[in-house]
Protein backbone atom coordinates (compact mmCIF):
# COMPACT_ATOMS: atom_id res chain seq x y z
CA UNK A 1 0.00 0.00 0.00
CA UNK A 2 1.08 3.85 -1.23
CA UNK A 3 0.19 6.96 0.05
CA UNK A 4 0.01 10.08 -1.62
CA UNK A 5 0.21 13.37 -0.63
CA UNK A 6 -0.33 17.04 -2.07
CA UNK A 7 1.58 18.32 -5.41
CA UNK A 8 1.92 14.02 -6.16
CA UNK A 9 0.83 11.19 -8.49
CA UNK A 10 -2.87 11.71 -7.23
CA UNK A 11 -2.27 15.19 -5.64
CA UNK A 12 -5.49 16.70 -7.31
CA UNK A 13 -7.50 14.45 -4.92
CA UNK A 14 -5.79 16.95 -2.22
CA UNK A 15 -5.11 20.12 -4.63
CA UNK A 16 -8.05 20.45 -6.58
CA UNK A 17 -10.51 18.60 -4.71
CA UNK A 18 -9.36 20.18 -1.02
CA UNK A 19 -9.29 16.82 1.01
CA UNK A 20 -6.94 17.73 3.93
CA UNK A 21 -3.93 14.82 3.83
CA UNK A 22 -4.14 12.68 7.11
CA UNK A 23 -0.20 12.91 7.21
CA UNK A 24 1.34 16.68 6.11
CA UNK A 25 4.60 14.87 6.50
CA UNK A 26 4.06 12.90 2.77
CA UNK A 27 6.63 14.05 0.31
CA UNK A 28 4.78 15.74 -2.48
CA UNK A 29 8.20 14.68 -5.07
CA UNK A 30 7.38 10.27 -4.57
CA UNK A 31 6.13 10.17 -7.68
CA UNK A 32 5.21 6.45 -6.26
CA UNK A 33 3.99 7.16 -3.21
CA UNK A 34 5.35 6.32 -0.38
CA UNK A 35 4.86 2.47 1.56
CA UNK A 36 2.46 2.66 4.33
CA UNK A 37 1.48 -0.28 6.72
CA UNK A 38 -1.96 -1.19 8.21
CA UNK A 39 -0.61 0.50 11.39
CA UNK A 40 0.57 3.74 9.82
CA UNK A 41 -3.15 3.84 8.61
CA UNK A 42 -4.70 3.52 12.45
CA UNK A 43 -2.08 5.90 13.90
CA UNK A 44 -2.79 8.70 11.07
CA UNK A 45 -6.32 8.31 12.28
CA UNK A 46 -7.55 8.22 8.58
CA UNK A 47 -11.28 9.46 8.02
CA UNK A 48 -11.70 8.50 4.34
CA UNK A 49 -9.41 6.38 1.93
CA UNK A 50 -9.65 6.60 -1.55
CA UNK A 51 -8.60 3.10 -3.03
CA UNK A 52 -7.58 2.56 -6.71
CA UNK A 53 -7.55 -1.18 -7.94
CA UNK A 54 -6.94 -2.63 -11.23
CA UNK A 55 -7.91 -5.97 -11.82
CA UNK A 56 -8.67 -6.78 -8.29
CA UNK A 57 -7.12 -9.92 -7.00
CA UNK A 58 -8.11 -12.26 -4.39
CA UNK A 59 -5.32 -11.03 -2.15
CA UNK A 60 -5.75 -7.42 -2.43
CA UNK A 61 -10.02 -8.10 -1.25
CA UNK A 62 -8.08 -9.98 1.52
CA UNK A 63 -6.47 -6.57 2.39
CA UNK A 64 -9.51 -4.56 3.02
CA UNK A 65 -10.75 -7.13 5.34
CA UNK A 66 -7.50 -6.72 7.57
CA UNK A 67 -8.67 -6.35 11.49
CA UNK A 68 -6.91 -2.87 12.09
CA UNK A 69 -8.29 -1.34 9.00
CA UNK A 70 -11.82 -2.18 10.17
CA UNK A 71 -10.69 -0.15 13.46
CA UNK A 72 -10.79 3.16 11.31
CA UNK A 73 -13.92 2.21 8.90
Amino acid sequence: MTAFGPKSRYGLIHDVFGITPADQKLEPSDKHGQSISYEYMVKTNQTTIFLSLIEAQRSEKKRLRNSLLRMIM
